[in-house]
């Protein structure tokens, strides 16, 4: 997970990449995605930012590759899940202490493979289905409660999703749902859209282009430089 703070409100964004940046210069949108702070452009100039990693999307990918799904690890166990029971296998939902907003989703990850070796070392078997819809659940009960808390909190009215996580069905359903029943204008992108980090750095430069920066032929490619330094 990533935070961010705007405007002195410090706001959790998880999953990844493809902001709606139409959405996200009105400044009344709280968007949810995970992809390093230093790549989100600021609203006027560079907002402060604040980075706590655990993405819902490498818990995926960990949690398919441990039950034998294979990779990538969002979309297999978003079809796993359609057959499976969410409610056979209660996963912890993790809450950290005086920071209402943050999210860890290491616990999770743990506790689906002390599950599957348990039930190996015991010679049960285990149904992949009813792992991948548990976790899933789980996954996003805490997502879908964080954001509406933060969304009451400071009286957002527009909300969106973004990014690989953002294609993901039951995590679509309970977040319109959750804003529905609080009135909150909620947006995400069509699937083709729900991918990786390519078009957020795509359109870096054109946010540098029109705030007037510019550079001559003798410009060279510097990898690790982040945005907003020279």
């Amino acid at each position: 997970a990533s935070a961010i703070k705007l405007d002195g409100i410090k706001f959790n964004l998880i999953e990844d990449a493809n902001a709606s940046y139409s959405a996200y210069q009105t400044g009344e949108v709280l968007m949810i995605k995970d992809v390093p702070t230093e790549e989100i452009p600021s609203l006027e100039g560079n907002p402060e930012f604040y980075v706590e990693q655990t993405a819902a999307g490498e818990a995926f990918d960990k949690v398919a590759r441990a039950v034998g799904l294979g990779y990538p690890g969002g979309p297999k166990i978003d079809k796993a899940a359609r057959e499976g029971n969410p409610d056979a296998i209660i996963f912890p939902r993790a809450h950290v202490e005086e920071a209402p907003y943050d999210f860890s989703f290491s616990g999770v990850k743990s506790s689906v493979l002390n599950y599957i070796n348990g039930c190996q070392m015991k010679g049960e078997e285990y149904s992949q289905a009813d792992i991948a819809a548990s976790f899933q659940k789980a996954v996003t009960d805490v997502l879908v409660e964080k954001a509406m808390h933060a969304a009451e909190e400071y009286h957002v009215d527009k909300f969106a999703i973004a990014g690989g996580v953002a294609s993901n069905s039951a995590l679509r359903a309970a977040m319109k749902e959750a804003c529905e029943r609080r009135g909150i204008r909620f947006y995400y992108p069509s699937l083709v859209y729900c991918t990786d980090n390519a078009a957020m750095i795509g359109s870096a430069p054109y946010y540098e282009y029109i705030n007037g920066t510019r550079h001559g032929w003798d410009l060279n490619a510097v990898p690790n430089l982040k945005l907003g330094e020279r």
